[in-house]
């Protein structure tokens, strides 16, 4: 079967599966919104298609990091389905790479490429990030903790800035205690998330190709940082910022 099948069609959360019938399932995961006015839209990505993969994409109404009234019935939904599939692989931003973490066990998610994502948004809790307290305020801590919902086979990478936004580098630490066979990549200002800096650069598309072939080895999402630092207009303007502040309290 190829086409387009819709697995969960809910109030608060919505997923939809393309080519349902493929051996890998590659999952992707909403982002947070500024502009947010309910479900984006979804367009199926050709590059995924193209490698033979099924495209899962998992969507929230809100920003909400997906603990809302639906998360229950969807993790349901996912563990009648995902078996079916050989390997799992994601590539998931920010809020989007929470809820990979949060959903792992139900999409019996193997190998993930997670770009700064968040192990807690509550301001009250570790690691105290004040930055998300405005949406934080109305979801409920008891179910947004990762403890114990990770699966504990997972593998890939962490990836964040640890200079730029060091908050990231203290979600990174955590996440990776609860998915011990996971590596933390630094990609230090490369933003927020931290692939910002390869905007637009080949480094760009190649990191998407390692994470969609399922790649795990740090060392190779760690070069082609190193690559584009030279030429990318983000990361020399964070880098300057920053040595202008080192200077400043060397006065």
């Amino acid at each position: 079967m190829t086409g387009r099948e819709i697995l969960f069609d809910g109030s608060h959360l919505r997923a939809e599966v393309h080519n349902p019938d493929r051996e890998v399932l590659f999952v992707r995961f909403d982002n947070l919104r500024l502009d947010r006015d309910g479900f984006p839209a979804f367009e199926p990505s050709d590059k995924v298609a193209a490698r033979g993969m099924a495209e899962l994409s998992v969507v929230t109404a809100r920003n909400d990091w997906y603990l809302n009234p639906d998360l229950d019935a969807l993790r349901g939904v996912l563990r009648g389905m995902t078996g079916r599939y050989r390997t799992v692989r994601c590539i998931a931003y920010s809020m989007g790479g929470y809820g990979a973490l949060l959903l792992s066990k139900a999409l019996r998610l193997r190998q993930a490429v997670l770009v700064s994502p968040q192990y807690c948004m509550f301001p009250g809790l570790p690691p105290g990030d004040p930055r998300y307290a405005r949406y934080a305020k109305t979801l409920d801590p008891a179910v947004g903790d990762l403890a114990g919902v990770v699966a504990r086979r997972l593998r890939g990478v962490v990836v964040y800035d640890p200079l730029g936004n060091p908050l990231d580098r203290a979600h990174a630490r955590l996440i990776l205690q609860q998915a011990p066979n996971m590596s933390g990549v630094a990609m230090a200002f490369g933003g927020h998330p931290a692939t910002i800096a390869m905007g637009g650069m080949p480094a760009a598309r190649q990191f998407r190709d390692l994470a969609l072939a399922g790649n795990a080895n740090p060392a190779q999402y760690r070069v082609l940082h190193v690559a584009a630092r030279a030429g990318s207009p983000v990361y020399q303007q964070k880098l300057r910022e920053a040595l202008a502040k080192r200077a400043a309290r060397l006065r």
